[in-house]
């Protein structure tokens, strides 16, 4: 039964993830960020020149290669792998396969992962291998806690911010134990790191300090408001498994329960103090926990209908209420044909609303520059050529009187206007 439960995941979860794998070929205008791994994982690659400041580890390159389509594959099998680590994760801490399946399967098919895969980004990998070390943290021996340090060290590697993760499972693992957690995990987080940044930025350097500086310690606290947005996209990503998540509360008792809500809890308040970030950075950790604890509310529903006739029932209905809503979600969302041609991109200085993809494409650093017209004016001194990506953000009409005066169009294409100044 526990293999046929895996398989139903794979199934089911590969099935959805290639089909919409498939679906989204021709949308190839991805995330800011996800031009800027791919550039990243090139120039390491190949030698070439590092558009970005250090705030990303060398060893991300090997989770995300430098080509899109290889990149965008790769996010399929981590969110595939992510479904069934689910899967056995809860099998581990409820020991019931029907629990365990509705947590695989409310993941699997969250519309909100599905859109994610279109873009490559270190969110899903290191969350993926938090978890596969996670998996192996619970089981509290020796040779699986080494493990497990060496796997939340890569999981650092590969996403920073999973620090905050790792960190709250130290209260909750044996003492004999920390020295075969800490050092595997300090080794690789500090040295190899350090060792590893140095070489790959050509100074000396520690892209985690870098990263946790631009990317948090710019912001002040934690306010009501912030807090109600991030519940909001939370709740609108997985209204569902919000609400069953609340039961949580009640199973204060249960030690399982217990070290979930002390990830989830404090990872939702980071979220809040972090709010003006895009809220993808947190909600790719937080909905596989969401998952897991709304899997706990379904042991809970055990003790009160023992009968398994019924519990099965309500289970199976909640599964098939949650994949309902996801599926009617992602039947709205559409693909367009968004590609950029290498033919047409220009030589000299060039400027863009959406830099990083003109860099991934061309090859060329490109400075960014806003739709308002205080920072289109003057671009004649600066740049030669403004390559405007039609999805990115829409100039105003100021703006774009600015642009036909001063330009003309050199060059079109599904994604994007070419505009040479004269």
């Amino acid at each position: 039964m526990m293999r046929l439960g895996f398989f139903l995941v794979l199934l089911l979860v590969g099935v959805l993830a290639l089909g919409n794998f498939v679906r989204s070929l021709p949308f190839q205008l991805v995330d800011f960020d996800s031009f800027q791994y791919l550039t990243f994982s090139r120039s390491l690659f190949t030698g070439g020149e590092i558009y970005i400041p250090p705030i990303r580890s060398p060893f991300v390159s090997l989770v995300i290669p430098p080509h899109l389509l290889a990149a965008r594959f790769l996010m399929v099998l981590f969110h595939i792998g992510t479904a069934l680590l689910l899967y056995a994760l809860s099998l581990r801490l409820f020991r019931s396969r029907l629990p365990a399946l509705f947590a695989a399967l409310a993941f699997g098919f969250s519309w909100w992962m599905l859109v994610f895969q279109t873009s490559p980004l270190s969110d899903l990998p290191g969350m993926f291998l938090f978890l596969l070390g996670f998996f192996f943290w619970l089981k509290q021996d020796s040779r699986s806690t080494l493990v497990s340090g060496v796997l939340f060290g890569l999981a650092f590697l590969v996403r920073f911010d999973l620090v905050f993760l790792i960190l709250l499972l130290i209260p909750f693992t044996r003492h004999n134990l920390l020295v075969r957690l800490l050092v595997p995990l300090f080794i690789i987080a500090l040295p190899l790191e350090f060792l590893a940044d140095s070489l790959a930025y050509g100074s000396f350097v520690y892209a985690p300090l870098e990263f946790f500086r631009v990317n948090f310690l710019q912001f002040g606290g934690v306010s009501s408001k912030d807090f109600l947005h991030v519940a909001s996209t939370l709740f609108n990503a997985a209204p569902i498994l919000s609400f069953l998540s609340v039961f949580a509360l009640f199973q204060l008792s249960q030690g399982s329960n217990k070290i979930l809500l002390s990830m989830f809890a404090p990872f939702f308040l980071l979220a809040s103090y972090a709010e003006p970030l895009e809220p993808r950075i947190f909600m790719v950790k937080l909905l596989p926990l969401l998952a897991l604890l709304s899997a706990n509310f379904f042991v809970m529903l055990h003790r009160i209908f023992p009968k398994k006739e019924i519990w099965r029932f309500i289970v199976l209905g909640f599964l098939i209420l949650v994949m309902g809503f996801d599926m009617l979600r992602l039947a709205g969302i559409r693909y367009e044909k968004r590609e950029f041609e290498a033919r047409d991109c220009v030589s000299g200085r060039v400027c863009s609303n959406f830099p990083s993809a003109v860099e991934y494409y061309c090859n060329a650093r490109t400075r960014l520059v806003k739709p308002v017209l205080s920072s289109i004016e003057g671009l004649r001194a600066t740049c030669d050529s403004l390559v405007y990506f039609k999805d990115i953000s829409s100039y105003n009409e100021d703006v774009n009187a600015y642009v036909r005066q001063n330009a003309e169009l050199w060059a079109e294409n599904s994604a994007a206007y070419i505009y040479r100044f004269r």
